[in-house]
């Protein structure tokens, strides 16, 4: 297959998936009437539910990444050409932002807005840290990988469930959600090539 229709693929599965984090977080607090718990809940769902959907329709294209982090381990552990690693990484980046932008004009937002709430700190890297790990490991062990054509569909739900659970609960909110996709390359930079 061509290389860009794998970016393309990567770009657009990741455009998606930021589009209905950020989107569903966005009327979860509108909706939920100032209960966190509920908004949380529904945010969670969202993203699972979009996350299985992607994965299954883009995951036999590119292996639907979505993810640096995951893109660089692919790599490094050879189940994805280097060659194409530069090209994923930039295809998610981009992704990340057209999708947040996306989200933000669906709901009459200013496209480019600064976070209401500062996500930094020990804390917070730790949270991205553990999300991450948790991520990598659930892909890599059960079943083989979800980036691999013949995992059964039946080991994909748990996947999809640590996925979209580890996005909703390390911090992330409509506003600084797309910032997952940056840290969590940032932190598997740091593990792997220090």
């Amino acid at each position: 297959m061509r290389h860009w229709r794998l970016c393309l693929a990567e770009m657009v599965g990741t455009a998606a998936l930021l589009c209905a984090v950020i989107g569903s977080g966005i009327m979860a607090e509108r909706l939920s009437g100032g209960h966190n718990g509920v908004a949380l809940l529904a945010n969670t769902l969202a993203t699972v539910f979009a996350l299985y959907v992607l994965i299954e329709t883009i995951g036999p294209i590119s292996g639907a990444h979505f993810n640096p982090a995951v893109t660089l381990v692919m790599a490094f552990r050879k189940n994805l050409p280097r060659h194409l690693l530069l090209g994923y990484v930039c295809a998610q980046l981009l992704g990340a932002a057209l999708g947040a932008w996306l989200a933000h004009a669906m709901f009459e937002l200013p496209i480019l807005q600064w976070s209401a709430k500062v996500r930094t700190g020990n804390g917070q890297w730790l949270a991205e840290a553990v999300a991450t790990a948790g991520l990598l490991f659930v892909i890599l062990r059960v079943g083989g990988g979800i980036h691999r054509l013949d995992t059964p569909c039946c080991f994909k739900p748990p996947i999809t469930f640590v996925t979209g659970h580890a996005m909703t609960t390390t911090g992330l909110n409509s506003t600084s959600c797309s910032r997952v996709v940056y840290s969590t390359a940032l932190i598997c930079f740091r593990t792997e090539c220090i």
